[in-house]
């Protein structure tokens, strides 16, 4: 990528999912109207992929700090 080769869309993907944006975030404009339709599919998966996890990470984060409570009140309780 650095010295101007081609990259394949799996890579960008690997890179814009580590960065938690769409691939097509990577892009200022796509030349190729074949290959822009293709990386606007992929980020709209991408998006519903993060918006799946941030669900998951709220859910898991409501569960423990429910599991912290119930710890301290059994704890507190006589």
């Amino acid at each position: 990528m650095e010295n101007g080769t081609d990259v394949s869309l799996d890579t960008l993907a690997s890179i814009s999912n580590a960065l938690l944006v769409p691939v097509s975030e990577l892009f200022e404009s796509i030349e190729e109207e074949a290959k822009e339709v293709e990386i606007m599919d992929m980020s709209k998966e991408q998006l519903i992929q993060l918006k799946y996890r941030k669900t998951i990470t709220v859910s898991i984060t409501l569960l423990v700090i429910a599991a912290i409570l119930l710890v301290v009140l059994l704890q507190s309780s006589p």
